[in-house]
């Protein structure tokens, strides 16, 4: 709880300054704790997106009760006044991780382990209905596909039959499927989890994971044909610690990881975090406007903060406070930095929301 609400307590004065002085923000992506359209927080989050406070948000099982409710919310936000569309982000793998499911009305899809194994044709026929599923709801951008490797000990992937498999070459071919449906309706999708989770013998939802014994240069693989292809919307980087990468930094918050995708595959695309309010960052890093800052030197675009913990234990709305001191917090550790950090960070996310505006005007002519 402590985390979360550090930033809060810097002082209003410096607050004010950010909010009234500077009109530009480092692009946010946050969850929240509602599940209706006339919620405070939601009215709260909707002037949000049209400050530009915050760039999108992104839905958990508790925002979903049925798929009427569920697009009645997700057309809420679309009613922001912004001059793109906000995102408006799930994770929908299949299997295990689908916030969309016969649990709350909608239909329940295999998981990437079982499509791997499906013959092409009927992957793509599944991946059809499943990405138009996703725009029935109201969703533009998925979090997913998974494109880690197979390993069947590792808790977090392949105990969980979240890869399609051991090869990099079948995975990218899945993965394919899985954006090429997705794109053909308008939603963007995120690679993840770079530079790979699928061979970590822990979970960093619970806490630090050192990849360092265990990466393998193959899981790189399917993110950089992928990203080379043109086929990465976005790429979502895990907080795995390699140490052979030169630091012992996570990898969300390593320049290592700009320095690959950008300096080394020449890829322009939005690179979005994994949740900063997993174990692995906020056991570590008691700071979230630090974590902000170094995330967004590591070459990270759009950095996401669930509120999970916070939706958790009882608040109720996630205050414009917390967001204000949050985004002055990381304008005063970047400092000099903030300003090329954040146009070039703006200039990509942006650039994927109007693709997604272009898009779907295609979908609807």
């Amino acid at each position: 709880m402590l985390w979360i609400f550090l930033c809060l307590f810097l002082t209003v004065g410096e607050v004010a300054v950010a909010s009234n002085e500077e009109d530009t923000y480092y692009p946010l992506m946050v969850g929240f704790s509602g599940t209706h359209p006339e919620a405070q927080e939601v009215e709260e989050l909707k002037d949000a997106l049209a400050r530009g406070l915050i760039s999108g948000v992104i839905f958990f099982r508790h925002n979903v009760v049925d798929p009427k409710q569920v697009g009645d919310l997700t057309d809420a936000f679309m009613e922001a006044n912004t001059p793109l569309p906000p995102l408006l982000a799930v994770d929908q793998e299949g299997g295990r991780v689908q916030r969309l499911s016969s649990i709350n009305g909608f239909e329940s899809f295999p998981s990437a382990k079982e499509m791997g194994e499906k013959p092409e044709e009927e992957r793509q026929e599944l991946y059809k209905r499943f990405a138009g599923q996703v725009r029935s709801a109201g969703f533009n951008y998925v979090l997913g596909p998974v494109v880690d490797l197979h390993k069947d000990e590792a808790p977090a992937i392949g105990a969980l039959s979240r890869s399609f498999g051991e090869d990099p070459e079948h995975v990218a071919a899945c993965a394919r499927d899985f954006i090429d449906a997705h794109k053909r309706l308008g939603i963007a999708t995120s690679l993840k989890h770079f530079p790979g989770h699928g061979f970590a013998r822990r979970d960093t939802h619970k806490g630090f994971v050192d990849v360092t014994d265990t990466f393998d240069t193959r899981e790189l693989l399917p993110f950089e044909n992928l990203a080379k292809a043109g086929l990465a919307d976005s790429i979502m980087v895990a907080h795995v610690t390699n140490k052979n990468f030169g630091d012992n930094l996570p990898a969300s918050l390593s320049p290592h990881t700009g320095q690959t995708l950008r300096d080394g595959w020449g890829y322009d695309g939005v690179v979005i975090s994994d949740d900063f309010h997993m174990g692995a960052i906020v056991d570590m890093f008691p700071d979230p406007c630090e974590v902000g800052a170094l995330a967004a030197r590591a070459g990270v675009d759009l950095l996401l903060y669930s509120y999970n913990k916070m939706a958790a234990q009882g608040r109720k709305e996630l205050p414009q406070t917390v967001l204000e001191a949050l985004q002055a917090g990381i304008r005063e550790k970047l400092g000099e930095d903030f300003k090329p950090l954040q146009q070039e960070a703006s200039r990509r996310v942006n650039a994927l929301r109007e693709r997604l505006w272009k898009r779907g005007e295609d979908v609807l002519h």
